[in-house]
């Protein structure tokens, strides 16, 4: 099985707001979930007031969550944040497939 990348900010920004303790809460989480994950330290984005800023990768896409501290990390497994970007794609696919019409030639 694949893993799930998920970045994490290792600036000083980041830092200083709990990207570190964050990190180990995902790692923790994962572990009693038995999901494989890969967790890459990247650089901020420079939104200091989203960190620390999560991202997921889906489909070689990321999906951000931020601010997000120790106990928002259960919810973000919980919500599986690994499919959410799926879950929008086939939702949006199914609103197009019910806005069609058929054009008459009456």
């Amino acid at each position: 099985m694949n893993s799930h990348k998920i970045y994490v900010p290792l600036d000083s920004a980041a830092v200083a707001l709990g990207a570190d303790e964050v990190v180990s809460a995902i790692l923790a989480e994962a572990s009693t979930r038995k999901i494989d994950v890969e967790i890459v330290r990247n650089g901020s984005r420079g939104m200091h007031w989203l960190e620390p800023l999560v991202e997921v990768e889906v489909d070689g896409k990321r999906i951000g969550y931020g601010p997000i501290n120790v106990r928002d990390v259960t919810s973000l497994f919980d919500a599986d944040f690994f499919w959410v970007l799926e879950i929008i794609q086939l939702a949006l696919a199914w609103w197009m497939s019910t806005r069609s019409c058929a054009i008459s030639n009456d």
